[in-house]
């Protein structure tokens, strides 16, 4: 009976890592890390988790084989897109044997969840598509108040003591500025395929979440993995502004 659990978990670790790789993630060590990024000292284990466009699922089945006790997986594919995801995803949900992901091709915006509530909400990406606009929140009241209704929807999801996690690229950074300036996307070491005209800033996120009613929001920036060692020094903000212009943010409520 050991060997048998003990083979079925180098069965699951094998694959985790081969759909990894097809994610574009090839180095192991460096996925890890981010993950700890994402998710720090969270117990996993018992939790209920939703996803919000999970696409071929490498964070629900890492929730999943963390222990969850549900995790929710909605993918929004378009009938009829070639894209495969929700498929890929299926395939992988299967191949783990994981009988606690649920996944579901629904748009957030229009589901209806009919009472169902969860400790986490893991959004990779997302945040920003679930109200695509060029303009500033900051600057327009009505895309403001259009993301408050979103967060509010999320915040009503939570269960008490219950944390959003969430990854974006910044409106503003280096690279961005330099391709307003009229500088081509191949001189830019970050964001080459980002439009970075549908992002906010950290802050107004931030001022978003607690207007939607929640009681925390903490931002923190991700290291490059070939940079680890240098840890803190690389993970602020400034430096953030010249080297990636992305962020993770904790919204809790």
């Amino acid at each position: 009976m050991q060997k048998q659990t003990t083979d079925d978990s180098l069965k699951r670790h094998r694959l985790k890592e081969q759909f990894q790789a097809e994610d574009g993630h090839q180095n192991p060590p460096a996925y890890e890390s981010y993950l700890n990024r994402l998710f720090g000292d969270l117990e996993l284990q018992g939790r209920s988790v939703l996803e919000i466009g999970s696409g071929r699922g490498l964070i629900s089945l890492h929730c999943g084989l963390a222990g969850a006790e549900k995790v929710v997986s909605v993918e929004p594919e378009m009938e009829g897109s070639t894209s495969g995801v929700i498929e890929a995803q299926a395939q992988r949900i299967k191949s783990l044997g994981l009988k606690n992901v649920d996944l579901r091709r629904d748009n957030f915006n229009t589901m209806n969840f009919g009472g169902e509530s969860f400790d986490v909400i893991v959004m990779i990406a997302v945040l920003n598509h679930l109200y695509e606009t060029p303009l500033n929140a900051a600057r327009h009241q009505e895309v403001f108040n259009t993301y408050v209704k979103i967060a509010s929807k999320l915040h009503g999801l939570l269960n008490k003591g219950g944390v959003v996690i969430a990854t974006d690229a910044c409106r503003l950074c280096l690279w961005t500025q330099l391709r307003r300036l009229g500088y081509p996307r191949s001189w830019c070491l970050t964001q080459r395929t980002i439009d970075w005209q549908i992002h906010q800033q950290p802050a107004v996120w931030e001022s978003i979440f607690k207007e939607a009613g929640f009681s925390r929001f903490e931002v923190s920036y991700p290291i490059p993995h070939r940079l680890r060692k240098f840890g803190g020094l690389v993970g602020t903000s400034p430096v953030n502004f010249v080297l990636m212009g992305e962020f993770i943010f904790h919204a809790y409520k």
